[in-house]
């Protein structure tokens, strides 16, 4: 009987193990192919603002995009004037995107994962949209703002100005992160979605490093010339961009560290000047862009704004200084062929040509000029640490030697100049500081010393107020010395402080508007700031001695862009899918 049994326990195993063999011998289906197409601008419009041409945030389920255009001509159909900058939103599956209302003046978009809230910056202001509703809600002043993202708990993370990570939460605000020993700044935080983690950027001696929050614990991941995402999907990969190439590294499961194999996905990707890389990802979705040169215009400007002239041709300027008669501008300029920094010295008035008093491969920048106008200090990175220079103004282009040389004096950047004292930028134990240096002795004498960053010190031209910028109150704001009496010039934010000839006035950029502050009816306290103008795209300017006018760098218009890539299923581009999908796609069938 038992014998009997046998055979028909193994016909009945055989049976019931068919459909398993044949499933085991089935191939498992590729991954999804990579699907290329382009996110279009609107009709009459160009995607971004400026020199940024990419600023956009993908939908929780993929399947939307919200992006940031600026309105060239009237749009007849949607009545958005010309200039107009605000968000846009398409589906992936549409051809055309409608404007948000609501919107004006928008950047940096994040959405909150139940897909229903979006945030943006605008007016020096973090902004709520709800998308059922329209309604707009102001939460927390961002005068210098550098990225938003949202955690699964709803909390809002953001970055208002030069700082740490802050959470806003239930309506309070409270640091989501702290600055560790060399940390000067943290930015472009993005959630690890649908997790509570996130990486943000670290700002470190000029490097920037994806630092990686899990709970308690924080981890630094790899460097990056951008911000950074990482996807957490089937495995973790970190995008992030290395020489205008858009990377991605897989980080290994057992030992947790990043592979180091750095798979090039995109090329061509742009890093704004505040360290956004043009571009963003999610599991599925890729959208990049590359940079968009616009070259600037030095342009004199009146007091009221409008345009009086120009001074030499076009240029990559990014820095500009007059000297004490008006007669010469120094600017830094960027090579087009190194991409390095150098000084350019052109006259006002023209007939002579530009004079490069810098060529190095390494970075000079930061010009000031002496009160003789003989003189310049600038910043010089040519070996390999910061250091202050100074050089003649006026150089013979056929010397053997460079006739620059080191200043009697130690610091990271020169602010100004006046008589024989230098202000002087300088890294303390906390962050930058301030000090006036004798410029023949080298003795220092500190201006400004806290545990908060002191910027861009300007003496007025009477020398009784010394100008500077300071992030105390968490964001960059405009203050003012009299000996030893400071008084707070800006509460909504300000940088980039510079004194009218006459000392009575400071002018300061607030984004993209000068503003303007006048000492009171005492002669000892200044009145509140008031805009004095718009200037869109403005780069820096200084304020002439010789006249009321402004020299100020303008962008000048180019061929807009009307579009950028979209990447769908782009982690099928990584060897290790296409690897594994061969490996899978071989596999022998089982032996019975």
């Amino acid at each position: 009987m038992r014998r009997a049994l046998v055979p028909l326990l193994c016909l009945a195993i055989a049976v019931l193990l068919l459909p398993a063999i044949q499933h085991l011998r089935e191939q498992p289906p590729a991954p999804p192919r990579a699907v290329r197409l382009f996110l279009t601008a609107p009709s009459g419009a160009e995607l971004g603002v400026g020199d940024e041409p990419l600023d956009a945030a993908i939908s929780p389920d993929q399947r939307e995009l919200v992006f940031v255009a600026t309105q060239m001509r009237r749009n007849t159909s949607s009545q958005v004037p010309p200039g107009q900058i605000q968000l846009w939103r398409r589906r992936l599956d549409a051809e055309l995107a409608e404007p948000i209302a609501g919107t004006e003046g928008a950047r940096l978009p994040a959405w909150k994962q139940n897909g229903n809230v979006l945030s943006f910056f605008a007016e020096a202001q973090l902004k709520l949209l709800d998308l059922k509703s329209g309604a707009v809600t102001v939460v927390a002043d961002a005068p210098a703002p550098a990225g938003a993202t949202w955690l699964r708990d709803g909390s809002l993370l953001f970055v208002p100005g030069p700082g740490v990570v802050r959470r806003l939460l239930d309506g309070q605000v409270t640091d989501a992160t702290r600055l560790t020993s060399g940390d000067t700044a943290h930015a472009y935080p993005l959630a690890v979605a649908p997790s509570q983690d996130f990486v943000y950027i670290a700002v470190r001696d000029g490097r920037r490093v994806v630092r990686l929050h899990q709970g308690n614990n924080e981890s630094d991941i790899g460097t990056t010339t951008a911000h950074a995402a990482f996807i957490s999907a089937d495995r973790d990969t970190l995008i992030f961009v290395k020489d205008e190439a858009l990377l991605a590294d897989e980080r290994e499961a057992e030992s947790g560290r990043m592979a180091g194999r750095d798979v090039p996905v995109a090329l061509r990707v742009g890093v704004t000047r505040s360290g956004r890389g043009l571009f963003a990802a999610s599991s599925d979705v890729l959208i990049h862009s590359r940079a968009v040169e616009r070259p600037r215009q030095l342009t004199w400007l009146a007091m009221d704004g409008n345009r009086t002239g120009t001074v030499a041709d076009v240029g990559d300027y990014w820095q500009v200084r007059l000297s004490a008669d008006d007669s010469r501008v120094a600017a830094t300029t960027r090579d087009p062929l190194l991409r390095s920094l150098d000084v350019l010295m052109l006259p006002v008035a023209g007939g002579s040509p530009a004079l490069r008093l810098t060529a190095s491969i390494a970075a000079d920048s930061d010009p000031v000029w002496s009160p003789d106008a003989k003189r310049l200090l600038f910043r010089s990175m040519q070996r390999g640490k910061p250091e202050i220079m100074v050089t003649p103004a006026e150089i013979d282009p056929n010397a053997a030697d460079d006739p620059a040389r080191p200043l009697n004096a130690a610091g990271d950047l020169p602010t100004d100049w006046r008589g024989n004292e230098v202000l002087l930028q300088k890294r303390g134990a906390a962050g930058f500081d301030l000090s006036r240096v004798d410029a023949v002795s080298g003795a220092s004498t500190v201006v400004a010393e806290t545990p908060f960053n002191e910027t861009d010190g300007r003496w007025s031209p009477d020398g009784r107020f010394i100008a500077y910028v300071s992030d105390e109150p968490g964001r960059p704001d405009i203050y003012v010395l009299s000996g030893r009496v400071r008084q707070r010039i800006s509460s909504g934010g300000g940088t980039s402080p510079r004194w009218t000839r006459d000392s009575r006035s400071l002018l300061f950029l607030r984004g993209s508007t000068i503003m303007r502050a006048d000492i009171g009816t005492t002669g000892a306290r200044f009145d509140s700031p008031r805009p004095l103008f718009d200037a869109p795209g403005i780069r820096d300017f200084d304020v002439a001695r010789r006249g009321d006018r402004i020299l100020a760098l303008l962008p000048e218009q180019i061929e807009p862009v009307s579009s950028v890539p979209v990447i769908l299923n782009w982690r099928s581009l990584l060897p290790a899918d296409q690897e594994r999908s061969k490996a899978r796609n071989q596999r022998p069938a089982p032996v019975l």
